[in-house]
């Protein structure tokens, strides 16, 4: 029993890591492209702004889904071997 609250422990905590890492690292790269290119109308229309200030947030939000995602299958990879 012990070892089941262990491990998932551990796939809640690499998922936060890995959620924050590329959550961080997907707004600052999103932000930058959206005040240098401009962003995607669709993304514009659906914060309700323009440029980094609607790239950014996006990049936050998708960099820290997939981040938390390979966070957690990274995380069982290595407590599997």
């Amino acid at each position: 029993m012990e070892s089941k609250k262990r491990k998932i422990f551990i796939q809640v905590s690499g998922g936060i890591l890995g959620g924050v890492l590329l959550g961080v690292i997907g707004w600052y790269k999103m932000a930058i492209y959206g005040a240098n290119y401009g962003c995607f109308k669709t993304i514009d229309s659906f914060f309700g702004s323009a440029g980094y200030e609607s790239c950014g947030p996006f990049g936050l939000y998708v960099g820290f889904i997939v981040g938390a995602m390979l966070g957690i299958m990274i995380v069982n990879k290595i407590t599997k071997k």
